[in-house]
């Protein structure tokens, strides 16, 4: 499955911002809580390719750096992933930490696909009734409506051998 992040691929550590999570008044200091931590020390942050959120990655002006010098880099990942996307069997489940599910590759790809269909019906169904100005409510530009931030995914030192 093609994945973009911004930077490179060797994995980061993310020891000072794992250990936020043990912190009790986390959800006081942080307006996200938990949400947007890793849930390994060392990995690193991607997108499914085109559903990058600009926000989460453009906030400081050493990643804006980033982005202008490295830019983007687009991957092939066959492996064990992280991501907010809860599948619907927990027998696909092999950890959760928080909001986090770890999940194999081809559960997360049917987990991502029914999201973005269920999405899509809400966007061209009765319930929001934008009729046909959206065919994919995650999408840049005219009709693209949803934020992607929780379609962010982690993909831990372990597994970051399996990017290709």
């Amino acid at each position: 499955m093609k994945f973009m992040r911004v930077g490179g691929l060797s994995p980061v550590n993310h020891k000072k911002r794992f250990k936020l999570r043990k912190d009790d008044d986390i959800e006081s200091k942080s307006f996200t809580g938990t949400y947007h931590l890793p849930p390994t020390k060392h990995g690193i942050y991607a997108f499914p390719f085109p559903y990058f959120e600009g926000f989460l990655v453009m906030w400081s002006e050493r990643h804006r750096q980033e982005i202008k010098t490295r830019g983007i880099t687009k991957f092939e990942f066959n492996g064990q992933i992280w991501s907010h996307l809860k599948p619907k069997n927990d027998s696909d489940i092999i950890k959760v930490v928080d909001s986090w599910y770890l999940t194999t590759i081809e559960v997360y790809e049917k987990t991502l696909q029914k999201e973005i269909h269920k999405l899509n019906g809400e966007m061209n169904g009765s319930k929001h009734n934008f009729g046909v100005m959206c065919d994919n409510a995650f999408k840049r530009g005219r009709g693209g409506m949803y934020v992607r931030d929780h379609l962010e995914v982690y993909i831990d030192k372990q597994n970051c051998s399996k990017i290709g």
